[in-house]
């Protein structure tokens, strides 16, 4: 008995140390486990936050991407003019900034021409011959095309800012004499001695270039106009280099349609008057035809009052063809002559 309870005491005892042994490395294996759980749930958790900050990333590059694009997408040149000029139509149009009078131009034109063709056109296609009205629906064609183009047209704007002045130096003297800016310079227009004359051109404070020989700066506009004859104000609009033909046109045909218009209107008065003459001489009187025709009378006074100032411009501007010159320069001749 004593021998059987030792050994069963001995046996208990063993199985509590190895109770005691098993309990720490349970402890450490529940432990490892709780470590690596929470371990995991921070890799979970760094892995979100990486892929958030990738997000972020892609986000802010792409936004970079898009501000570059837009600066290099830049706009088209009108958008970015500083003159005295107003663009319509994207840019293909364009007017001065000023009183637009050219309506009233082409309100001018119009009126007469529809009270034409209300009443004197079908009296004369009836009465004389149908090319009367054709004729002249051609001309009002023309005019109006012509004005329509003088008036829209880019007359030769040169660029801006080409030949900006550089900041003063310091390390210089200030009082080093420049370019003159103010005068005219006498530029060599060649590098060759034989082919080589002088040109005068000048420097443009405003636009900030130095101008071509023929060019000049506008005041209306606030625009150097390339050839520039004069700034129009029945056009709202500079006659220059590239408009020119179409305001020539436009007063060519102006003078025609008022010739016409006062040939016409008068035709009709004596035609009327003729065709109710008697064959014994009797009949109406000028007056008469005058009080039964008052509207060709009306057109046959607006053409007395309106086609002097277009014929007369007309002739001064086949004299300045003639001479080779612009408006400008004939009026100016005086400061080159030597």
């Amino acid at each position: 008995m004593g021998v059987g309870g030792g050994a069963e005491r001995h046996r208990e005892g063993h199985e509590k140390l190895e109770s005691e042994a098993s309990s720490p490395r349970e402890e450490d294996e529940e432990g490892r486990r709780g470590a690596g759980g929470e371990g995991d749930a921070t890799a979970d958790r760094d892995e979100e936050d990486d892929l958030d900050r990738d997000v972020a990333l892609k986000k802010v590059r792409e936004r970079e991407r898009e501000k570059v694009k837009r600066q290099m997408q830049l706009g088209k040149n009108y958008e970015y003019f500083t003159g005295n000029t107003v663009f319509c139509w994207g840019g293909r149009l364009q007017n001065a900034r000023d009183r637009p009078i050219n309506i009233a131009t082409g309100i001018l034109v119009l009126a007469p021409a529809g009270l034409f063709f209300g009443f004197s056109a079908p009296w004369l296609w009836r009465n004389i011959s149908p090319a009367i009205p054709i004729v002249f629906a051609y001309i009002f064609c023309v005019c109006m095309s012509s004005y329509f183009h003088a008036s829209v047209t880019d007359p030769g704007i040169l660029p801006r800012n080409l030949h900006p002045f550089p900041p003063p130096n310091p390390r210089e003297d200030p009082l080093t004499p420049g370019p003159a800016t103010t005068e005219w310079t006498m530029v060599i227009s060649a590098t060759s001695p034989s082919a080589a004359m002088e040109v005068p051109t000048k420097y443009c404070k405003s636009c900030n270039i130095w101008r071509p020989p023929r060019a000049h700066h506008c005041r209306v506009c606030d625009n150097c106009i390339e050839t520039q004859d004069h700034h129009c104000v029945w056009l709202n609009n500079c006659v220059g280099r590239r408009n020119y033909r179409f305001f020539f046109a436009f007063v060519a045909a102006a003078t025609i349609l008022g010739l016409m218009l006062f040939g016409c209107s008068l035709a009709q008065l004596l035609v009327w008057q003729r065709q109710r003459r008697q064959p014994g001489g009797g009949g109406p009187g000028f007056g008469d035809a005058l009080d039964a025709n008052r509207v060709p009378f009306a057109l046959m006074i607006f053409a007395v009052l309106g086609t002097p100032y277009p014929a007369s411009l007309l002739a001064y501007h086949l004299f300045l063809l003639g001479r080779a010159e612009t408006t400008r320069e004939y009026l100016n001749s005086h400061k080159f002559a030597r």
